[in-house]
């Protein structure tokens, strides 16, 4: 078995995803040959850090335009893929005639709609299968020639079905993440008013951390407060934070986000998909910044639903220290989180897998098309 996941790297989140993902597939498949593409390297190959860099400082300065997009796509009656370069459709194609997979994956909308449009235009045939990496189902992942959809809960596979998705094409695995975030050896919250509490904050793969210096004086005399902060590949917030603030532990990019996250009693982060993911399998409450882009006020909404974490408002920081030393809250939402992991259930997936891989499809190029 081949497997193809096409991605890209827009904040690391759904990249992070396809190699998470990956590494699922490769436990229960280990003679399986699996490739993570990273598709906008592969289609501009000496412009894609420009492209990367320039899409981050349009998620900074340019929200509301980048909001209005969402919103129009989101209620347009025409169809994201209308937008799709056809060079894009054009390399699409080409990769697969040179990976050859026997199945297809995407863990980003863009690879969704261009694996579509590749099978739509041409004889391609080969299985397809859409990992959906937020909370919620943005018509862009929905695309007509996908033969399988992964999901982070039920409440998505039912608003899927609610937008004509047949059942038994929809998976609950969860968004993907990695094996090592796990629930904490102890689970059992820090009692008492008066024992130190642990505080981890992060700002995703961009290191985007919207708090003034208030905030971050607050925790630095905070006596029973101790905080890490996570900034990602920020080096410019890195920096000044290390500088001004001796009582906060603060680190850039790492690979031992499960290990902070596990000595944590809370997580208070950007409302991305997969962090959302990582601290629901760690099973450490969450306090999420003000969502600033459309998926992020929808993942913010399945938290809230959910009751696993409530929204911080900057101005009043007396609330993480009210959220943080409130146990009974901290341990019914880490029960709520168990809840949420008991829904995913990968059977259905790798029984298509199998399907996929004992000709119950056509071959790559169906010339009965």
């Amino acid at each position: 078995m081949k497997i193809l996941i096409t991605t890209v790297k827009l904040g690391m989140g759904h990249f992070k995803a396809s190699e998470s993902l990956s590494k699922q597939l490769k436990t229960q498949y280990p003679d399986a040959e699996i490739v993570v593409l990273d598709f906008l390297h592969y289609v501009f190959p000496d412009y894609s850090k420009k492209i990367y860099d320039t899409y981050t400082q349009f998620v900074k300065k340019g929200k509301k335009l980048y909001n209005y997009l969402y919103q129009k796509s989101e209620s347009s009656s025409i169809h994201c893929q209308a937008f799709i370069p056809p060079h894009f459709v054009h390399k699409m194609e080409k990769c697969i005639f040179e990976q050859m997979p026997d199945v297809i994956i995407s863990t980003c909308s863009l690879c969704s709609q261009v694996v579509s449009l590749a099978k739509e235009k041409t004889y391609i045939n080969t299985p397809f299968i859409t990992c959906i990496t937020d909370f919620s189902s943005h018509p862009s992942w929905r695309n007509p020639h996908t033969d399988f959809y992964l999901v982070g809960s039920i409440a998505i596979k039912e608003k899927l079905i609610q937008d004509g998705i047949p059942e038994n094409k929809i998976c609950v695995n969860g968004i993907p993440v990695q094996d090592e975030f796990q629930p904490a050896k102890s689970s059992e919250a820090t009692l008492g008013q008066y024992q130190t509490k642990k505080l981890l904050i992060m700002g995703g793969g961009l290191g985007l951390i919207p708090s003034g210096e208030s905030f971050f004086d607050f925790l630095n005399h905070h006596a029973y407060i101790k905080t890490t902060v996570i900034v990602g590949n920020n080096k410019k917030l890195l920096r000044k934070l290390r500088e001004a603030y001796q009582n906060i532990y603060i680190i850039g990019y790492t690979k031992h986000v499960a290990f902070y996250m596990q000595q944590a009693d809370l997580v208070l982060t950007k409302p991305g998909g997969l962090t959302l993911s990582e601290a629901i399998h760690c099973e450490v409450p969450l306090l999420l910044f003000k969502p600033e882009l459309n998926q992020e006020v929808k993942n913010c909404e399945f938290i809230l639903q959910k009751n696993i974490g409530e929204i911080f408002s900057p101005v009043h920081t007396e609330q993480i220290e009210q959220f943080i030393f409130d146990d009974t809250r901290l341990l019914q939402m880490k029960k709520n989180m168990q809840l949420l992991k008991s829904e995913i259930d990968r059977e259905p997936l790798y029984q298509f897998l199998s399907a996929a891989c004992y000709d119950v499809f056509t071959p790559l190029y169906s010339h009965g098309k």
